[in-house]
């Protein structure tokens, strides 16, 4: 090929190279544009998400306690005045040893299920109580009273108590199905069967609660000063701890959260545009193109060899 020729190539990529950094250089310059309003608040803002992962055990707790308390006051309108519903949750979780916002979160299942049902507050206080001592006397753990208390609250729910539900709370707190069975005034030995057949209703359930909660009182001051309980305890504390320290910020909290929020949005809106898009398709044209045309260049010359 002439020296003509191999000039005239070697000139055309000196040009595709010079307007593609021109094009390069015009789209980093958009891109900046885009970013610079948001440079410096993202600077700051990532200082702040950095304190709040800090403090994210202590956000976590103070924000479930929010919620818990939320619900009861949103499930307790129409029905009954806030400041009974949050006493009676706030009564259970002293008695029983339990933590504020696990009280709100039971007391709101129970709630939830039997008061649309015309239940008063009083009889729903007294099956949570009545459930809990039981579930003390027991010996149940904490998550064992948890799951029996979801079967027992969706039994209550349909209006008696079966199947699933019924072995569930036979097998972690046995307490519960005694007492049924001596308000029905046979042997525990039946129950299953009386179950299975759709016996147990919410008729027998609701005075067996009520006999536990009052009969199992002078037991229950016994039964929780174990050690788990004390344990128990000593959590409780370190909750209220925690939300002590975040509770008199949240608002402030809030606000860098909703902060953090729209300039995420922002960041995404940004990367989502075309021009970001057609900014990595430069480069990778810049990249790849020319180097293709080059090796296409030095084939045209003899090797050295």
């Amino acid at each position: 090929m002439a020296q003509g020729a191999k000039f005239n190539m070697l000139l055309a990529v000196k040009t595709l190279g010079q307007q593609g950094i021109k094009r390069l250089g015009n789209s980093m310059q958009g891109l900046a544009g885009r970013v610079k309003n948001v440079k410096l608040t993202v600077d700051g803002l990532a200082k702040a998400y950095a304190s709040l992962r800090i403090v994210q055990d202590s956000l976590n707790v103070t924000v479930q306690r929010v919620e818990s308390e939320r619900r009861l006051m949103l499930l307790s309108q129409g029905f009954d005045d806030l400041a009974s519903v949050t006493d009676a949750a706030t009564k259970a979780s002293k008695k029983f040893g339990l933590s504020q916002t696990q009280a709100n979160k039971e007391f709101a299942q129970i709630y939830a299920r039997l008061r649309p049902l015309g239940l008063e507050l009083d009889t729903i206080t007294s099956v949570y109580e009545g459930f809990n001592t039981a579930a003390v006397l027991s010996g149940a753990s904490a998550s064992e009273a948890s799951n029996a208390f979801l079967q027992l609250s969706q039994a209550l729910g349909t209006g008696y108590l079966r199947g699933q539900d019924f072995n569930s709370i036979f097998s972690q707190t046995p307490a519960v199905i005694q007492a049924i069975a001596h308000e029905m005034k046979v042997p525990v030995g039946q129950m299953k069967e009386l179950a299975a057949e759709g016996k147990v209703t919410i008729d027998f359930i609701l005075p067996a609660l009520e006999r536990l909660r009052t009969e199992g009182a002078e037991k229950l001051s016994e039964a929780l000063k174990g050690p788990a309980q004390q344990f128990r305890n000593l959590n409780n504390a370190i909750e209220e701890l925690k939300i002590a320290a975040i509770a008199d910020n949240m608002d402030k909290i809030l606000s860098l959260v909703n902060q953090l929020t729209d300039t995420t949005k922002t960041l995404t809106n940004i990367i989502n545009a075309p021009g970001f898009k057609q900014f990595f398709d430069l480069l990778y044209k810049l990249s790849s193109g020319p180097l293709d045309k080059l090796n296409k260049i030095g084939s045209l010359f003899p090797s050295g060899n």
